[in-house]
Order: structure tokens, then sequence, then C-alpha cells
């Protein structure tokens, strides 16, 4: 279940974000399948958070990354789509660049696990 919504979340959300901006691409993509191909160019862009986010939680910071994943998919959503105005690249960039807090914060997480660990090796 975690890949097809890590895959997907990203392309529905920028479907979303143009919907309630009255910019309307449904009847479109209803209308002619082959236009969902300018969409599945997103994909990933979307992969970025939803593995950031389960890193945490396979940390076993289950709570901060179901509040970080959720609260920063809608700035993802923005990024991207600031994004897109310079192509693919700008899409996975920008969406990259805003799930650094949660690698980030996994990172941090990995590092003082592995300091700590250390430090309880070496004492007797």
């Amino acid at each position: 279940m975690f890949l097809p919504l890590a895959l997907l979340w990203l392309p529905l959300g920028l479907i979303l974000s143009a919907e309630l901006r009255g910019l309307s691409f449904l009847p479109v993509l209803l209308a002619d399948p082959s236009q969902w191909l300018l969409f599945s160019v997103n994909i990933p862009g979307g992969l970025f958070l939803p593995f950031g986010a389960r890193a945490l939680h396979r940390l076993g910071w289950r709570r901060t990354a179901w509040t970080l994943g959720l609260a920063l998919a809608p700035v993802t959503v923005l990024f991207a789509t600031m994004g897109g105005l310079l192509g693919i690249v700008g899409i996975v960039g920008f969406a990259a660049a805003a799930s650094l807090p949660v690698w980030a914060l996994a990172g941090a997480i990995r590092t003082w696990r592995g300091r700590h660990a250390r430090r309880r090796a070496r004492t007797p």
C-alpha cells in the first residue's frame, strides 16, 4: 500500500491544487487518457517525502513521521508547482528541497544513535 501512495500523491496533489485554483484539468484528463503521461513526470519528485517519512517511521519516530509528512505534503505540492516552470528537473529539485527537513531529522537521529551506541561500547 505504501508504494502506490508514494508514487501517486504528488501528481494527484497537483491536479487537486489546480482544481482549487479554478484550472480544471479533469475534463481533459478524462477525455484523453494519454494526457495522464503529462502528470506521470511528477512521480519521481513525489518519492522524496514518503521515503524520508518512512525512514523516520523505521527509526521509531512514527508520530513525527506522520506529522512531518502531512505538514510538508502541501508545501511540496506548492514547490513542485513552482518548479514546474523549470521542467522536470525543477519539479524533482524543488520537491526534494521541500522534503529536506524530514531527511535532516532522520540523519540527525541516526547520527545521535550511532554516537550514543559508541559511547556505551567504550564505557565498561
